[in-house]
């Protein structure tokens, strides 16, 4: 009979762990947040996915809970990224517990920016890895095609010139008027690099004689650096 009660005592205390534990378990899976991760000013990041930006050197990303059910705690442990050559974050290792927005005043984010700072004019690429405490790791590449790319601007105040316009606007300094014989009209115009590495100038000519162009800087000019 001793024995029996024993063996009774023993199922009992066995039941009761595993009832304790499996609670446990549902409890942390309950809890689970929600990751949003977006370009600012731009989309949404999603998992695996890869982004591809074909002019400037960086982006700036925010990370969000979006969970609907309950306000619990996003633990973002780490940001990490693999190509530590050809680009740099900033924070360094960025990491905070993060509330969903609808939890009135608990609601945070977390900010970080990924620069390319190779400087060479080629297309480079690195994993970003988000870390998240008891959550898979959120992963996504990003992907910078550097190459330059030429803008000019005329007018006062400056104004687009479109590539390849064949139409004069007085607004960007392209239409000159009705110029006397013998007169000399002058515009000036700006040369800027707004793509992602440096640009170089080979040459500057008119293809009409009437017209005579000159620099303030010698021609080639190289290693126009990209303006942001």
């Amino acid at each position: 009979m001793k024995n029996e009660q024993i063996e009774i005592s023993k199922t009992y205390k066995f039941l009761q762990i595993k009832f304790v534990l499996l609670f446990m378990f549902i409890t942390i899976y309950s809890n689970a947040q929600v990751i949003q991760v977006e370009v600012l000013g731009g989309s949404v990041v999603t998992q695996g996915s890869t982004l591809t930006i074909n002019a400037g050197t960086s982006l700036d990303f925010r990370i969000t809970n979006i969970e609907g059910s309950n306000c619990k705690n996003l633990k973002i442990k780490n940001v990490d990224i693999s190509n530590t050559t050809d680009f740099d974050i900033n924070p360094n290792n960025p990491k905070r517990k993060i509330k969903p927005a609808w939890c009135r005043w608990w609601g945070n984010y977390l900010d970080f920016e990924i620069e390319n700072i190779s400087g060479s004019c080629s297309i480079a690429s690195t994993l970003v890895t988000i870390k998240i405490k008891n959550q898979s790791n959120f992963t996504f590449t990003l992907e910078v095609n550097a190459s330059p790319e030429i803008y000019v601007l005329g007018g006062t105040p400056f104004a687009d010139i479109m590539h390849g316009s064949t139409t004069t606007f007085a607004a960007n300094g392209t239409y000159f008027g009705v110029v006397d014989e013998g007169a000399v009209v002058t515009r000036t115009y700006a040369i800027v690099n707004i793509g992602s590495c440096p640009l170089d100038i080979t040459s500057l000519a008119s293809s009409n004689s009437d017209f005579a162009v000159s620099s303030p800087y010698s021609i080639p000019f190289t290693n126009l650096q990209p303006y942001y």
